[in-house]
């Protein structure tokens, strides 16, 4: 059975063998051969594909709306609509807002008493 330090061993004199220097991998973007420091230090991508990278930075997704989600129950009303609204939900979906504001329903009524 190898060692990990063998196979590292092995896998860095084929490197050398094939006139590629040990010190060497390729970028995750374009393939090119850059230096294992290089690359570490990048985020496995070259120089140049870092460069690229910090200019056209990738869109993320709005944030939502939080003020929409103070009520906890917030989900479940939200579900209630959206089945109102004629959208059909899984049966497990039904059955969770329906339980949801049915307790919420329940506790309202007990605090009145």
């Amino acid at each position: 059975m190898s060692t990990y330090a063998k196979v590292r061993k092995a896998l860095l004199e084929q490197h050398d063998a094939n006139g590629q220097n040990a010190a060497h991998a390729r970028c995750v973007c374009c393939g090119d051969h850059a230096e294992f420091k290089v690359l570490s230090t990048l985020g496995g991508r070259c120089s140049t594909c870092y460069g690229r990278y910090l200019r056209e930075p990738r869109q993320h997704a709005a944030l939502p709306n939080v003020a929409s989600r103070a009520s906890p129950r917030g989900w479940a009303l939200r579900l209630q609509a959206r089945e109102q609204a004629g959208e059909t939900l899984t049966p497990l979906q039904r059955a969770m807002w329906r339980q949801a504001l049915l307790i919420t329903e329940r506790s309202m009524e007990d605090s009145d008493a």
